[in-house]
């Protein structure tokens, strides 16, 4: 029986995760679970939470009917405000009904439950309980969180959101792309321009510190402003930025940025001239060369 905690930003990512869909119109993706009360449910729950229902008499969970475990990749479970495995809570007690049934993965349990991802995430918070096949496939995914509350990812599409901006309480951009975006110029935040393109022979290298020492002021220096780096696509020219302010603020080597930027979004794909300049930088930060490029999975 495998059990694991996480913290509620990668819940926040599992539902942003896109490609030209959301993954959460893959019904095998994520299996979300509210085994609070119904009328708590009912008030209010997790968007694409599923209410788990007690059986009566004997005070034990039912298994959903459609849950299918042994085909969904992600297992998720919340309560009001569960945070330790040792509590007798109804999302430990859920939790390992899910792993006791087949869940061929951990079964994920959101630390601070309900409560503490709703306080983080309100605009995530819904009544509605039936998504058509055709809302799953049309829903807007949010940019990913690389450091929660304060650093996110993204494309040109979502930093032209005004409800992605104020949800987010974006205060400052990194712009890498040569599309105008009006919309952040009105305004009036912090900006950063870096036009970037998607080419083996593009120059990023140069901007590497500046963009992490802009990134750096913004969410780290007194007042935070949440700080949105986006490009066309969010895919290859925002991460690269990312990437060297992770190394640069967190001191760490290449495939330690690039393992945790992965962790927060699948999808992003480096062009090899990208990752030789970001090995190149790693040699400036460390003093040697930690990272082989062909260690890093795409």
């Amino acid at each position: 029986m495998a059990l694991t905690f996480i913290e509620p930003t990668v819940l926040y990512n599992y539902l942003s995760h896109h490609s030209e869909y959301p993954n959460t119109s893959n019904t095998n993706y994520l299996l979300l679970l509210d085994c609070r009360t119904r009328e708590e449910y009912n008030e209010s729950h997790v968007v694409l939470g599923k209410f788990v229902k007690l059986d009566e008499q004997s005070n034990d969970f039912k298994l959903p009917y459609d849950a299918e475990l042994e085909c969904k990749e992600n297992v998720v479970v919340y309560d009001g405000n569960t945070s330790d495995l040792d509590e007798d809570s109804n999302a430990v007690r859920c939790a390992k009904l899910m792993a006791n049934n087949g869940s061929k993965n951990p079964v994920q349990i959101v630390t601070g439950g309900y409560e503490r991802f709703s306080a983080l995430y309100p605009f995530l918070r819904t009544q509605k309980i039936i998504f058509m096949p055709q809302e799953l496939d049309s829903r807007q995914p949010y940019p990913y969180e690389v450091v929660p509350g304060k650093l996110y990812l993204g494309s040109l599409a979502q930093a032209s959101l005004p409800h992605v901006m104020k949800d987010l309480k974006i205060k400052a951009h990194v712009k890498c792309t040569n599309e105008e975006n009006p919309m952040i110029e009105k305004l009036g935040h912090e900006l950063l321009l870096l036009p970037t393109k998607n080419l083996v022979d593009c120059q990023v290298k140069d901007y590497f510190a500046m963009a992490a020492a802009f990134i750096g002021q913004q969410i780290n220096d007194g007042i935070v402003k949440p700080t949105l780096v986006y490009c066309d696509d969010g895919v290859s020219c925002s991460p690269v930025y990312i990437l060297a302010f992770l190394m640069s603020q967190f001191d760490l080597s290449l495939k330690e940025a690039w393992t945790d930027l992965r962790r927060c979004h699948s999808y992003f794909f480096l062009n090899s001239g990208f990752v030789q300049q970001l090995c190149d930088f790693e040699e400036e930060l460390m003093g040697k060369r930690m990272t082989d490029p062909d260690s890093l999975q795409a």
